[in-house]
């Protein structure tokens, strides 16, 4: 995710707000971001843009019209998040250089890898912690346009919200409207936007020697036989470490989800490298944001009720 932060770095030069009739796809936009070719995004480098098999079907079949539009001054990076959020693919720079979008794994019982506590010939880890967070919003509307003339809508929710479950003891629900076609077409993006929630959501954690094929998204599994205690998810942050002297100087954090840097078990003094995604860092910064304004607020309060005693 660094190197795709870093690689899609710059501005656009010119508002670019396409017509209600516009035909490009999903897939083309991609491409056109990509290729340096559309507008507004002439003047950056080009990249090589993939489309690993299986391809998922609604890359080639959503068709945004004047939903999607780029600003004056918008970063290329949150231009191509905002075609991202049409589909459930992820992004990722492998070692061709080039960008690969991909559908990842999300359940079933097939793994990219597995780490078990002091089991001999595995994936060993040293030390794992397990949560469950809720799912927020667990229920998405997508609607069509009022001025699209057909009335359309499709939505999708949480697996848990329906079940007696943490989600439907919160039923927080969100809404957008994007150029749609059809209800299926409505669904399949909330379906999207809905997994991508439920991958973000942090499971849990562990700590282990590094695995040096271990990537971003991979569909892993972490088991405690002790507890009988099981977590599987996709990997939302990949930590590496190294301390010198050290029984198990070469470490690694994998997080299903996201989570707090903060409350990563790792000594002070370490070093270490860092494979993280932009949002984490944004949402704490949000958090430590909302914490100041609560401060300044207080502080406020107390300073007028001092000047009224006086």
């Amino acid at each position: 995710m660094a190197l795709l932060e870093a690689g899609l770095g710059g501005f656009s030069d010119i508002a670019n707000i396409p017509v209600t009739a516009e035909t490009l796809l999903v897939k083309g936009h991609l491409q056109a971001l990509a290729g340096a070719t559309m507008q507004g995004f002439t003047h950056t480098q080009s990249f090589t843009i993939t489309f690993d098999a299986p391809e998922e079907t609604i890359l080639d079949s959503i068709t945004p019209g004047d939903s999607f539009r780029v600003g004056f001054r918008e970063t290329r990076l949150s231009v191509f998040k905002k075609l991202m959020a049409y589909v459930k693919s992820v992004p990722l720079v492998k070692a061709d250089e080039e960008i690969h979008i991909f559908n990842p794994t999300v359940s079933g019982a097939v793994f990219d890898y597995e780490y078990f506590l002091d089991v001999v010939d595995e994936h060993t880890y040293f030390t794992e912690g397990f949560r469950r967070r809720l799912v927020v919003p667990n229920l998405l509307k997508i609607s069509s346009h009022p001025d699209s003339g057909t009335a359309v809508a499709g939505s999708a929710d949480f697996s848990g919200l329906s079940t007696a479950s943490d989600n439907s003891l919160l039923d927080i629900r969100d809404f957008d409207r994007v150029r749609i076609a059809s209800n299926q077409e409505g669904k399949d993006i909330a379906d999207a936007r809905i997994q991508k929630l439920e991958q973000a959501a942090d499971k849990g954690y562990l700590i282990s020697t590094i695995n040096v094929g271990q990537e971003m998204y991979d569909y892993i599994k972490i088991t405690d036989r002790r507890l009988s205690l099981n977590r599987q998810g996709n990997v939302g942050q990949i930590i590496e470490r190294y301390k010198p002297g050290a029984p198990n100087p070469w470490q690694m954090q994998l997080s299903l989800g996201t989570i707090p840097t903060a409350i990563i078990p790792f000594s002070p003094g370490d070093f270490q490298s860092a494979v993280v995604t932009t949002e984490l860092y944004n949402k704490h910064l949000e958090e430590i944001q909302e914490f100041a304004n609560l401060v300044i607020a207080i502080l406020e309060d107390h300073e007028e009720r001092i000047t009224a005693l006086e």
